[in-house]
């Protein structure tokens, strides 16, 4: 950060010493009336200028004062020579000695006034400058107050800025949260349709493989009879090479029941192809039903990915919640320690100006 630079007061102009002290001699004021601490407390400035400048314009003004008078008549000069001549005499004889003692006394009042009044102006000059730096310090107090409201000022905007892309995840991570109890309801009525499904395919399956064994065992029991009754025309085969009589007579009712048990095998037959076509639809059904649960599995897997997913989304959004709150948190503490620094330089402030008071 660039250092300020303190600028110190500028002079004030002797013109203006000049004029109040004119504006005084014509309201009526002896110039012996006016005094430095007047002149300061008029114009101001250092206390040392006041009474240089006043001690210039007395010599000036009695200077002109004198320049001014009509040369006096010779009369009255040598009376006045006279006269003065004759109190010099009377003073000089008579009061010599406390002439004497008293020019002494007013030297030495007159050494100690020029030394307590140098010490005074001294003093005053130490006083002025320490003011002079008071009003600098306050000028630099107060820019660096100024900059620490400025800064303070940029805080606080930075900080509204944080807490509003704050409240944007909020709003973010309550969207997600939404999709996410969106996702897992779907996913749950997904699964629930899909568990229904799989149980009615379940108890389709288990309905059909019920039917299957009936067939099986339906086919068993054609499949035994068919070996009767070839057992029974290989039996009668045999009884009629043993017996041609036997054969003759029992040609005709032998070939009925050829014929009829020909019709009843057909029949066997005919129940077995169909026994048999129901089995292949069964097994089919069978593959469909095992397909359709590896797609209820398959969407279940989905549903449990969508969810994870979806949950890890919302710890991210979360994440970066705790970051920006963490985040805020520290400009709330920089912009509270800024405000302290300001409060503590205004309390200096204060003091600076009751010790000026």
């Amino acid at each position: 950060m660039e250092q300020n630079k303190t600028i110190g007061r500028p002079g004030i102009e002797p013109q203006r010493y000049h004029n109040q002290i004119q504006q005084w001699l014509n309201e009526g004021m002896g110039i012996d009336g006016i005094t430095a601490t007047m002149l300061q407390k008029a114009i101001g400035g250092q206390y040392k200028k006041a009474v240089t400048i006043l001690d210039e314009f007395k010599a000036g003004y009695e200077t002109k004062e004198l320049s001014e008078l009509p040369e006096p008549p010779e009369q009255l000069g040598n009376a006045l020579n006279a006269a003065s001549l004759e109190i010099w005499r009377l003073l000089w004889n008579q009061k010599n000695t406390e002439v004497n003692a008293a020019r002494s006394e007013f030297e030495q009042e007159k050494a100690g006034l020029i030394g307590l009044a140098a010490e005074r102006l001294e003093l005053i000059d130490n006083l002025e400058e320490q003011l002079d730096q008071i009003r600098q310090s306050e000028q630099a107090v107060n820019e660096q107050l100024a900059q620490l409201s400025a800064e303070n000022h940029d805080k606080d905007q930075e900080l509204a800025s944080l807490r509003e892309r704050l409240e944007a995840r909020d709003q973010q991570v309550g969207e997600l949260k939404r999709q996410l109890a969106d996702s897992q309801q779907s996913a749950q009525q997904a699964a629930q349709q899909h568990t229904t499904a799989l149980t009615e395919v379940r108890n389709e399956l288990e309905s059909k493989t019920t039917k299957l064994d009936a067939a099986r065992e339906q086919l068993t029991s054609l499949t035994a009879r068919l070996e009767a009754k070839e057992q029974q025309i290989t039996d009668l085969t045999g009884q009629l090479a043993d017996s041609k009589e036997l054969a003759d007579n029992l040609n005709h009712s032998l070939s009925e029941q050829q014929v009829k048990l020909m019709d009843e095998i057909e029949t066997e037959r005919t129940k077995l192809a169909e026994s048999e076509k129901a089995l292949a639809v069964m097994k089919s059904q069978l593959a469909d039903a095992k397909e359709k649960v590896t797609e209820t599995a398959k969407a279940r897997t989905d549903a449990e990915k969508a969810k994870e997913s979806a949950e890890e989304r919302v710890a991210d959004s979360l994440a970066d919640a705790s970051k920006w709150q963490a985040q805020a948190d520290q400009w709330q503490e920089r912009a509270t320690e800024a405000i302290k620094r300001a409060d503590k330089l205004q309390d200096e402030l204060l003091v600076i100006a009751k010790q000026d008071k």
